[in-house]
């Protein structure tokens, strides 16, 4: 296997590049990125939509045949919202996160509070559920603002894995083949 890579060792530099390259564009045209994204979630849950409409009506009088249309009626219903009110789905995606992280953070802090016994007073993980719930609360409060730091997280973690690719590339580039 390593020969494989170290041979395509282009392969590593290339994605490092893209990424590096991905990561700086959603720093600096963030508003372009969350419309980008939510277009291709449209389009995505629009086409996915029609494509299990299409087969339910295809296994029409079959058991449960109704359950995929109505599966690919929610599909088209929800692109279609998508494209007509791009906001409205953004809101909905960061209400979802916002909500997820909230209810992360209150099991983790009850999860800590049961290890108390264990852990002797250890708050990192009531910590972490504090951050989470705190974090959630902020997406809520100004989703606006937490549509923003998602991209700008999603950039930077594109920009270090960017980086890392290509110290990877390098360093295969560089290493002698073995032959097994």
């Amino acid at each position: 296997m390593f020969n494989i890579f170290s041979e395509n060792a282009w392969v590593f530099e290339t994605r490092g590049y893209f990424a590096i390259l991905f990561g700086i564009f959603m720093l600096v045209w963030t508003p372009t990125t969350i419309a980008v994204l939510i277009s291709f979630f449209g389009a995505y849950v629009l086409l996915d939509g029609v494509i299990v409409a299409v087969l339910a009506l295809r296994m029409f009088g079959k058991k449960d045949w109704w359950m995929l249309l109505l599966e690919g009626i929610a599909g088209i219903t929800l692109g279609t919202v998508t494209f007509a009110w791009p906001w409205l789905a953004t809101l909905i995606f960061l209400y979802g996160i916002a909500a997820w992280a909230m209810i992360t953070g209150i099991i983790e802090i009850a999860i800590a509070f049961e290890l108390k016994r264990v852990l002797h007073k250890d708050p990192l993980l009531a910590m972490g559920g504090a951050v989470s719930f705190l974090a959630g609360m902020f997406v809520m409060i100004f989703p606006e603002a937490g549509a923003i730091a998602l991209i700008w997280l999603l950039g930077l973690f594109l920009i270090a894995i960017g980086i890392l690719l290509l110290v990877l590339s390098f360093r295969l580039s560089r290493q002698p083949s073995f032959a097994f």
